[in-house]
Parts: structure tokens; C-alpha cells; sequence
């Protein structure tokens, strides 16, 4: 199993105690002035998994290491969520096992396992000998620690990443292939955050860079990243060089999921444009793509998307047998998302059809699925919006 949660946040209070160069008794004396002062015997056992952190304790501690309480209680959020959830086994592996292990992981959309593998990662970036790949101890630390952070953006969580990022900044120790990385990760975070203006700037700072070095292995990331700025700041024409970009790269480099990836969004950016054959093309490449790396829910997402491009091209019957197709993928997945986005176009199209009786079927299950979707998800905003105009 993966780490518990007391050990694994004990261990990160350690961490960030270390890079303030600040001893047990420093913490304890400095605590002196809050109402909840921390003992030194108290701290050490907190940072060896051997008790519990009290959440009053959270705050003193916060303003001591210069760390948002946000950030901390982020953190122990998704250490108590992992040990829910059981998490990953990452009993016994060595920080090149549990990086890869984390790394197929994201590439398969199992988000919890890779933060259980990545943040397990970085005790070992400690304790491993050093790889060939990192110039230092504290850069393979440093790049352990950028991981566990992006694995828990992919929770959509980034309080903690982004804190984790700026140190990794701060430090300024990164090679410049990793430093590359960085930058995009800090876009990245700040695109989450709808910061757009930062996240533009790194994501420039990141493709001068990638473009300058020879062969560097993130240039793909780069380009992809700064396509999916310009697509949240409505900007497709942008979106589609950038996409068009990172799609040769991956090729070129043989990364298939990435490339799967960029045909989808590449689809959506020709879509926004209304170049519907040339999202059509997109599109089908991107579903044979996913057929071959067995990536269902994308397979799904495809035929939500060609079943729109037939809608527009009237071409009514084959848009909801592709619909259907995909709530059938989504019903076999236990996706509700999926299927809600899937069973939501069916409604529209039943709308226009005038067809009462599918009409106040789908709404039922709508209805149903809804407690489960997230406010983001732009078709339970519509879905609302349509409940109250019928």
C-alpha cells in the first residue's frame, strides 16, 4: 500500500521545517507567541508518522514555514483521501519504479494511483542513488517533488503544486531541459488558476527555451500546454497551430497518448472554428487511436463530437446513433460524467424533435445523474438552464 496519511504529511512538515533551516527546538521556540504553542517531542513524532497533526496546530505552523494554510491543508487532504481510497503499492520500489509507475498512470487517467506513486517518489529521490538523468541530488529532488505536484493538479487540486512550483523556482538549481518543464508546469497552474496573463508568460518563456535546446523531450508538452491557453482564452486559431505543433512532435517522438490527446483537442479547436470536415479528420483519427490503445472514455468522447458534426451536416439519425454508442461506452465505464455529456446531446436533439416522450425520459435520467456532476462540467450548466426554460 501507499504510504499513510501520517507519515507521508509528517514527512512533507519535515520537508518544508528543513528548507526554512529551522531545528525542532527553532519551531517550538518560534511557536512561543501563538496561542497554540507546538512542542518539540510533539513536532518530531508529527514528522515521523508516529501521531497525528491537529488541524490548531496547522496554522502556526503555516505562518512559522511561510506556507499558505491553504497549502498545507491541501496537502493533508489528499493524503487522507489516498488513504480512503487505499491507494496504489508502493511498498519496495525505487524512485525510477514509482516515477514510471506514476507516469502510466496519468497516462491512463487513474490520478489517485499516480499521486500515491509520485508523492512516495520523493522520499526515494532522497535516499536512491542519484540517476544518470539528474545532474544533482537536489535537482532529482527537486524534479520529484514538480511530479507529486502535477499529479495532484490532476486531482484539480493546485494550491499545493503551485507552492511547490515557486520553490522549485526559487531554488533556481534545475538543468535547463527540467527548467523547461518547470515553466510549463508553472503555465500549467496558473491556466487552472485562470491567472491567463502568467500562465502566457511562462508558456513563452517555456517554447523559447524548448526550442533553443537540441532534442529537448518536453518541446511537445510545451506546445500542447500553450494550445490549451489560447483554447480557454477563446482564441482556436492560435490553439490550432500550437496543437498542430505538439501533434508532429509526438509523432516524431513515437508517444502515442499524446498524441491521441492533441487529435482530440485539435478536433475541438477546428470545431470552435466551424472547420467541421477538418474536425471531422481530426476527430476520426483520434477515435482509431483510441480503438488501438483500448482508451474507451475517449472513444466515447469521439463519437459525442462526429455525432455533432453529423448533426450539422443533417444527418440526424447517424448524430444519436453515435450519441447512444457513446452512452452505452459511458454506462459500461460507471463514467457518469461521460454519460451525463452523452445523454445531455440526446436531450437537445429530442428538443428539437419535438419528441415529448424522449424528451421527459432523458430529463429523468438527467436528473439523476446530476447530484454527481461537477458545477464545471458545462453541460449540467446548460442542463440547468434548459430545466427552468421547460
Amino acid at each position: 500500500m501507499a504510504e499513510n496519511s501520517t507519515t507521508a504529511f509528517g514527512r512533507y512538515l519535515r520537508i518544508l521545517r528543513e528548507r526554512k533551516g529551522l531545528s525542532l527546538e527553532d519551531v517550538s521556540t518560534l511557536s512561543a507567541t501563538f496561542p497554540e504553542k507546538i512542542n518539540k517531542g510533539y513536532l518530531s513524532r508529527v514528522e515521523n508518522g508516529h501521531q497525528k497533526v491537529a488541524f490548531v496546530k496547522v496554522v502556526p505552523l503555516s505562518r512559522i514555514y511561510e506556507v499558505s494554510a491553504d497549502v498545507l491543508l491541501e496537502r493533508l487532504e489528499l493524503d487522507m483521501e489516498l488513504d480512503r481510497l487505499g491507494g496504489p503499492d508502493t511498498s519496495g520500489g525505487t524512485y525510477a519504479e514509482l516515477t514510471e509507475l506514476g507516469n502510466q498512470a496519468i497516462q491512463h487517467g487513474r490520478h489517485w494511483d499516480a499521486y500515491g506513486y509520485l508523492r512516495d517518489a520523493v522520499l526515494r529521490a532522497y535516499l536512491d542513488e542519484i540517476s544518470s538523468t539528474f545532474s544533482s541530488r537536489e535537482e532529482q529532488v527537486l524534479v520529484a517533488q514538480m511530479n507529486c505536484g502535477t499529479a495532484s493538479g490532476g486531482l484539480g487540486r493546485f494550491q499545493f503544486p503551485l507552492h511547490e512550483l515557486r520553490h522549485i523556482e526559487s531554488a533556481n538549481s534545475l538543468t535547463p531541459m527540467f527548467h523547461v518543464l518547470l515553466l510549463e508546469r508553472l503555465s500549467n497552474c496558473y491556466r487552472a488558476e485562470r491567472d491567463f496573463v502568467r500562465s502566457e508568460t511562462y508558456a513563452s518563456a517555456a517554447i523559447k527555451e524548448a526550442e533553443s535546446l537540441d532534442g529537448c523531450k518536453f518541446l511537445g508538452f510545451v506546445y500542447a500546454n500553450r494550445a490549451r491557453l489560447a483554447a480557454e482564452m477563446k482564441e482556436p486559431e492560435v490553439a490550432v497551430e500550437y496543437e498542430q505543433n505538439a501533434y508532429r512532435v509526438f509523432r516524431d517522438t513515437n508517444r502515442p497518448f499524446e498524441c491521441l490527446r492533441t487529435l482530440t483537442n485539435l478536433s475541438q479547436s477546428y470545431f470552435d472554428l466551424q472547420r467541421f470536415q477538418s474536425a471531422r479528420r481530426a476527430c476520426e483519427g483520434g477515435l482509431r487511436l483510441a480503438i488501438e490503445l483500448g482508451r474507451d472514455k475517449t472513444v466515447a468522447l469521439a463519437h459525442i463530437m462526429l455525432g455533432e458534426i453529423d448533426e450539422l451536416e443533417n444527418k440526424p439519425e447517424l448524430a444519436i446513433q453515435r450519441w447512444k454508442k457513446a452512452v452505452a461506452i459511458a454506462k459500461a465505464l460507471h463514467d457518469k460524467e461521460l454519460r451525463f455529456k452523452a445523454e445531455f446531446v440526446l436531450l437537445r436533439r429530442a428538443l428539437k424533435d419535438e419528441d415529448r416522450a424522449v424528451v421527459r425520459a432523458i430529463f429523468r435520467r438527467l436528473n439523476k445523474l446530476a447530484p454527481s456532476i461537477g458545477e464545471e462540467v458545462i453541460e449540467l450548466r446548460e442542463f440547468k438552464r434548459l430545466e427552468i426554460a421547460t
